[in-house]
């Protein structure tokens, strides 16, 4: 459950990073506001989770991410998610739902926030080329992240509505209501002994890997190479234990005894740092 929950939690995070990277490709007309990841806290104490929030001067465009393997089919009566895959089928809260849910709130946030109401665009973005679908949703777009742009660039013979103005004052607006919704690690939320969990570089069978030089390590059982073996050690550092890390206990989690490859390790991840002398900790932004 531990480890199938880090890769899932893992690979809707390089999914939202990729269909990022797809926006960022596409040619808006006029001015824009990009906001991805985002929760934004409405009346009565709701909440609304966003994945990805374009606002520009003709629409707003909600991006819902799905990074998902194996064959898709999405079901509208029920509404679910059923995935099949190798291991066999799970069901999933049906993402059509969650879009058409998010859209709904932003115009209810625009409305009390008395900002122009701009016509709301949905789609659901599948990073994963290989996904196989077998059953396409009815109510909201599927495409694919490289259909993106071009889905995005037609959006521009839209009508202008609103002017810088009024985009930087509802992405402020948001940014005051955002909700910072703090991680817990899954040994925390798991209750795990953290003493219990390997340390080092693991490869995905499970198994620890062993440095071969200075930039490949292996598998120590199926003998595969581990792609970025360290990072994605230190991904599973603040996935699994906690939101800091000091050089010791990357030392200690790494099974590296040079602190100086350790401290240029948090420095090429990009890790902030904290602290003065003895208490020095690094943590993502």
């Amino acid at each position: 459950m531990l480890l199938e929950e880090s890769y899932c939690f893992l690979a809707g995070l390089q999914g939202e990073q990729l269909i990022d990277q797809f926006i960022k490709q596409a040619k808006i007309s006029g001015q824009f506001v990009y906001l991805p990841n985002i929760t934004i806290t409405l009346p009565h104490n709701k909440k609304s989770q966003i994945d990805g929030l374009l606002i520009t001067e003709k629409y707003i465009l909600i991006v819902e991410v799905k990074n998902m393997k194996g064959e898709l089919f999405f079901e509208s009566s029920p509404a679910q998610l059923i995935q099949k895959t190798e291991e066999g089928e799970k069901a999933y809260s049906c993402p059509q739902i969650q879009v058409i849910t998010a859209a709904y709130n932003i115009k209810e946030f625009c409305m009390e926030n008395k900002i122009l109401d701009l016509p709301v665009h949905c789609v659901i973005a599948m990073p994963n080329r290989k996904t196989i679908i077998r059953k396409s949703p009815k109510k909201v777009k599927l495409l694919f992240g490289r259909e993106l742009p071009l889905y995005i660039e037609k959006l521009n013979s839209l009508p202008s509505l609103i002017n810088k103005a009024h985009i930087k004052k509802l992405a402020k607006s948001i940014d005051r209501n955002q909700s910072l919704v703090e991680f817990e690690p899954l040994s925390y939320r798991y209750k795990i002994d953290v003493t219990d969990l390997k340390k080092g570089v693991i490869c995905k069978c499970g198994h620890l890997g062993v440095r071969i030089n200075q930039r490949i390590w292996r598998c120590n059982k199926c003998n595969e190479e581990i792609e970025n073996a360290l990072e994605q050690a230190l991904e599973d550092w603040f996935l699994l234990i906690k939101s800091t890390i000091s050089i010791k206990e990357g030392m200690e989690f790494l099974g590296i005894s040079n602190r100086n490859m350790i401290r240029r390790l948090f420095i090429r991840f990009g890790l902030i740092r904290s602290g003065t002398t003895r208490s020095v900790v690094y943590s993502r932004k």
